[in-house]
């Protein structure tokens, strides 16, 4: 038995996807949206990157588009650019 692509509805979510790339992000979540509906995912964001400052976290995670490993990268960048507390 061999494979038949078929073309029933392809094409159209082809450029349907297209459109909405080109289109920009008009959907795309703001920080507040992010902390309000994604406490969870902002929680691990700053346990993983050793960073407590929720509002920080919901930008990196927004600035990833919602990648948690990407987020948790810029997340530890914007930590070593901090300075170090010294007691």
């Amino acid at each position: 038995m061999s494979y038949a692509g078929t073309n029933k509805g392809g094409t159209e979510a082809i450029l349907a996807a297209e459109e909405l790339v080109l289109t920009g992000e008009e959907g795309a979540p703001d920080t507040a949206q992010v902390l309000t509906h994604l406490r969870q995912s902002v929680d691990r964001l700053m346990g993983e990157a050793a960073l407590w400052d929720p509002e920080t976290a919901a930008r990196a995670f927004v600035q990833a588009r919602g990648d948690l490993p990407e987020a948790v990268h810029v997340l530890r960048a914007h930590r070593s650019t901090l300075p170090r507390l010294a007691v």
